[in-house]
């Protein structure tokens, strides 16, 4: 990341591997969540929309995975282009979670008659939330490293 007014180069550390990581880490859960589709496992006798948890879950790894693709063959611009609009993504991919997380607590029953998808479920709930946990604190030491050169420039001013 540039900073415009110094044209400073911006490092917060541990931001190209979380990129890295979950790029690769989305496209191999993606794959790994077509498989389920496909081999169509053992569904619950109560509540038959587990599956349609982990399509869910599916198309919200791919979403994230291309964006982060677009990110490394450098179409970021485009990206930037879109700009508000990629809150309003934001909003529907947590919007897409939270209704994945309601049809895996409505299949509470289900672990040991649906293990396969309620399980995956499981782990993706909790990856999603992982992935949202170390992006904001990433988001969290850009902001101070910004907030501290603002201070450096006040300073330089006087």
């Amino acid at each position: 990341m540039k900073d415009e007014k110094t044209n400073s180069s911006v490092e917060v550390q541990g931001l190209d591997s979380f990129r890295r990581v979950t790029a690769l880490g989305t496209l191999i859960c993606s794959c790994i969540s077509a498989l389920i589709i496909i081999i169509k496992p053992r569904e619950c006798d109560t509540n038959d929309e587990l599956i349609n948890g982990v399509i869910i879950c599916m198309s919200v790894q791919l979403t994230i995975f291309c964006l982060l693709l677009m990110h490394y063959i450098h179409c970021g611009c485009l990206l930037r282009k879109i700009g508000g609009w990629m809150g309003i993504f934001y909003f529907i991919l947590t919007g897409l979670m939270t209704w994945c997380q309601f049809i895996f607590m409505k299949g509470e029953g289900c672990m040991r008659t649906a293990v396969v998808l309620y399980w995956w479920l499981a782990l993706n709930i909790g990856l999603f939330y992982v992935l949202i946990a170390y992006g904001l604190s990433l988001w969290g030491a850009y902001l101070c490293w910004a907030q501290q050169e603002e201070e450096e420039l006040a300073k330089e001013a006087l």
